[in-house]
């Protein structure tokens, strides 16, 4: 049975190096190539047509985000195992909404990373345990309703400059509004948001984190 053949996408020569001493022990597997940047991967996939890739979220230029989704346009069936420092593991929803099969976090035991490159090999996915809660959280976060949802686009661009402090003549001159307009917006955001005047709206907009200052 022929090994697994693995294509590694990191910027960080060290890092493939130890990636490389862990996948040379093992001979289920075998590093067929590396690569550095988007472009780099897209050619090394191209010539090695890899089993599993394993590919770093954070690449110069272009982000392993953008190139997993353009590798899976050039092989709608390749493999992908994303990986991530555990400063960057906010992107799992993203990483699996582009298409990786897995997402593992660069510090994980060597012996569960050739796990999940396997389990991903075999069909199946691989989510790292440290990061199951977020991953929950952020599924949460993106599908759970919100009374904000009630809103319109014109309601919600006018609420944004409700919170920045502006008044009815200062919003219709922002957004090219007329004043009636932006009366009858404000009053329809209140009712909406169940809150008794623009003040309320904006507590709760910033509370909510509905909208965030900067």
């Amino acid at each position: 049975m022929r090994p697994i053949r693995i294509l590694l996408v990191d910027d960080h020569r060290l890092w493939r190096m130890g990636i490389r001493a862990v996948i040379d022990r093992d001979q289920r597997f075998a590093l067929s190539a590396e690569a550095s940047t988007g472009a780099e991967a897209l050619a090394q996939a191209a010539i090695v047509q890899p089993d599993v890739i394993l590919l770093d979220v954070k690449l110069p230029g272009q982000d392993g985000i953008g190139v997993c989704k353009d590798l899976l346009v050039s092989n709608p069936h390749q493999r992908i195992l994303m990986l991530t420092g555990s400063e960057d593991k906010n992107f799992v929803i993203d990483a699996i909404m582009a298409g990786a099969k897995g997402y593992i976090l660069k510090d994980t035991d060597p012996k569960e990373l050739l796990s999940a490159v396997a389990r991903v090999f075999s069909g199946g996915s691989y989510i790292d345990p440290q990061l199951t809660a977020l991953l929950f959280e952020q599924i949460q976060q993106r599908i759970v309703p919100t009374v904000f949802d009630k809103l319109s686009k014109s309601e919600k661009r006018v609420l944004k400059q409700m919170v920045a402090g502006k008044n009815n003549r200062e919003i219709a001159e922002t957004l090219k509004f007329g004043a009636g307009t932006v009366r009858n917006y404000v009053s329809s955001i209140c009712t909406k948001l169940a809150v008794p005047n623009r003040i309320e709206a904006s507590k709760l907009a910033i509370r909510e984190r509905f909208i965030v200052l900067d």
